[in-house]
């Protein structure tokens, strides 16, 4: 890691002395070196520690009338700006109680009077740059990790060390659907450039609602309510933060179409229970995270969720104690869980007299065909193609498709819908609705597709009645 850059602005010193003649001595020896601010009582000093631009270091008087020094350190820390800002005491006490009490308010170090001048400026000089190499690590590390989790490195002793500690947490997984296709059809520097919007956009989300980030895994994302910092309602505050982070998807399509790029669709799915949250890995590389069959779960739940869809668990449902709305439920047996798990689509979600609501999964009105389309339903697993299964499409709609197979298909079946054309864009979408009979009927919700469904079943047609008749027009219709 390299060095801290070097900072060309002089640092700012407060310097809070209710004596003129200790204020000039102080500004005669720092005024050269650094910017200086002075406050003559406790009360004004807070105030200049409260603003925008709040110091970088204080010398602060312990003996000053209505509040003294040590009160006012342990004010100026409840600052939140200000909690790592130096303070040094400037005084003439001497008793070990009295510098104990300022450390323990809160102070770095004593100066005590007469104040020497190369003993002051040599102490300021090291505490501001300790403080700049504090901060450095916090500008680096926070691009990566919340700002919960570099404080716990930072400040707790031993909290770099391998291990962890049983809590209970929400664990909250995201994931852009079809955005695998996508990558298929941008470059590199286009891939790089969404990415970072959409993950910018939900990292705020995220860390706003008191979420820790743990990974980011292409376009998924992974993260955890309840640790390091304890959340009495993280599940409720998980929820929340998932209807808040679809609430954001459209604003985020507008900016994605002003670039040129695709829109998006994100699904989240949620899961509550048991983790070992702790530093994971080894002495040369670790990281903070959960550990237990909560996060393989929260996977499992995201794997299911259609895009603008927030599935929750039975358990973080229970959590939330009738906050939540929901628009339906049902049971999925997924893989690697011995119990079937019971999910629950989240509407809306009441928390701290704050109303979130999601619109309606859009299912538009389905259009019988008037010449069914066959085509090849690739049925999906594990992102690979697992079956091919003949089948029709018989109507359509915007975002649907009802078809007729070869065979039954599972509810929540990830498939890729492969058109029998000369074009070879094929449409991804997950089964949502099945209907037992002797057709086999089935309905997909679109999940991704780039020519858009029309386009291909006009093209489909086309392509097969172009060879049966004279017209080869683009504006041939079939008829019934």
């Amino acid at each position: 890691m390299s060095s801290p850059p070097a900072d060309t602005r002089k640092a700012q010193v407060l310097v809070v002395d209710d004596t003129p003649e200790n204020i000039a001595v102080l500004v005669a020896i720092l005024k050269q070196h650094y910017e200086l601010k002075v406050a003559t009582c406790g009360q004004r000093a807070l105030s200049i520690c409260a603003s925008h631009h709040p110091p970088d270091l204080v010398l602060l008087d312990v003996m000053m009338p209505g509040m003294d020094g040590f009160e006012v350190c342990r004010r100026l820390k409840q600052i939140s700006n200000c909690r790592d800002t130096p303070v040094i005491f400037i005084t003439a006490l001497q008793d070990v109680c009295d510098e104990v009490e300022g450390f323990e308010a809160g102070a770095v170090d004593y100066i005590h009077k007469p104040v020497s001048p190369a003993i002051a400026l040599a102490r300021i000089k090291n505490h501001l740059q300790l403080q700049a190499a504090r901060q450095f690590i916090r500008n680096v590390f926070g691009r990566y990790l919340s700002d919960e989790i570099v404080s716990l490195i930072i400040d707790t002793p031993g909290g770099l060390k391998l291990g962890g500690e049983m809590c209970e947490i929400s664990v909250l997984m995201a994931d852009l659907r079809g955005f695998t296709r996508i990558s298929e059809m941008l470059n590199a520097t286009c891939i790089v450039r969404m990415l970072n919007a959409y993950l910018d956009v939900m990292t705020e989300i995220i860390m706003r609602h008191k979420g820790t980030i743990e990974e980011f895994i292409g376009d998924g994302i992974l993260a955890t309510f309840g640790a390091p910092i304890a959340l009495p309602e993280h599940a409720l505050q998980a929820v929340y933060c998932a209807v808040d982070m679809q609430l954001a998807i459209p604003a985020l399509n507008r900016k994605f179409m002003m670039m040129g790029l695709p829109q998006v669709e994100m699904g989240v799915g949620i899961h509550s229970g048991e983790a070992i949250m702790g530093n994971i890995g080894s002495g040369k590389r670790a990281k903070y995270g959960a550990v237990g069959q909560v996060v393989n779960i929260a996977s499992r739940i995201e794997s299911c969720t259609l895009g603008g869809q927030v599935l929750i668990s039975d358990v973080t449902l229970q959590l939330c104690r009738g906050a939540l709305e929901i628009r339906g439920s049902h049971q999925v047996k997924a893989k690697g869980i011995s119990e079937p798990l019971i999910l629950h689509d989240v509407a809306a979600v009441r928390w701290k007299q704050q109303y979130l609501s999601l619109p309606p999964l859009f299912l538009a009105a389905l259009l019988p065909l008037p010449v069914p389309v066959d085509v090849d339903l690739l049925i999906l697993k594990d992102k690979a193609v697992r079956l091919s299964v003949p089948s029709r499409i018989v109507a359509a709609g915007v975002s649907v498709l009802e078809v007729c197979c070869a065979r039954p298909l599972k509810k929540l079946l990830d498939v890729e819908v492969m058109f029998h054309t000369t074009c070879h864009d094929g449409v991804y979408a997950k089964v949502v609705d099945v209907y037992p009979g002797e057709e086999n009927r089935a309905r997909l919700r679109i999940t991704w597709s780039y020519l858009g469904v029309w386009s291909l079943l006009y093209q489909s047609w086309h392509e097969k009645f172009s060879k049966t008749t004279d017209t080869d027009s683009p504006g041939f219709m079939p008829r019934k």
